[in-house]
């Protein structure tokens, strides 16, 4: 069943940033992830929730995106990451198709 790696970020270095998405890609290729949407555009229709910058990924399982995470080469670049933005990052597990 697939998981999904909801991420609110906004970004306080544009070059960190950029050196970040270039290392992270193909990580996220590797054990993968899709992207499913990312953009700054959203519209507010209940509450006050404004994401500065909303990116969704999709992998293969809830296991497959903790792989992601925990992996030493995603965690050497985590405190890049920390350093240059303000975000929030959740997972969540996706629902079972039926036919």
């Amino acid at each position: 069943m697939a998981a999904y790696m909801v991420l609110d970020i906004e970004w306080h270095d544009e070059q960190v940033m950029e050196s970040y998405r270039q290392t992270v890609a193909p990580l996220l290729e590797r054990y993968g992830a899709k992207l499913v949407l990312r953009g700054t555009t959203t519209v507010a229709l209940e509450g006050d929730w404004t994401p500065a910058w909303l990116v969704v990924f999709e992998f293969p399982s809830i296991e497959r995106a903790r792989a992601f995470y925990d992996a030493p080469e995603y965690r050497e670049v985590v405190p890049q990451r920390l350093h240059a933005s303000t975000a929030n990052v959740i997972l969540v597990e996706g629902v079972e198709r039926r036919s």
